[in-house]
């Protein structure tokens, strides 16, 4: 990876359609972080893989890890954490 970009790791707590779509992060470095992404298609709940500019507010090349439904028929109290998770940020 250049110094330009970083591959990190996050669960999609929030979608904002006010502010030119805007997501909250949870991200696994840096906690609570808003970003604007460059796709609109993200659900809640989501785990993502993704690449951070150097400015901390821009994301690209977003790969879905797991969403919450397929997370649910294997491990029902994991999609309960993160709806907790959502539900409190």
């Amino acid at each position: 990876m250049s110094k330009m970009t970083q591959l990190c790791t996050g669960i999609i707590l929030k979608k904002d359609f006010s502010k030119n779509f805007q997501i909250f992060l949870l991200d696994s470095q840096l906690g609570k972080i808003i970003v604007t992404p460059n796709t609109d298609n993200l659900c809640v709940g989501a785990i993502i893989q993704y690449q951070r500019a150097q400015k901390r507010n821009a994301i690209f090349s977003i790969d879905t890890i797991a969403l919450p439904i397929a997370l649910a028929k294997d491990d029902i109290l994991f999609l309960h954490h993160i709806l907790e998770l959502i539900r409190f940020f």
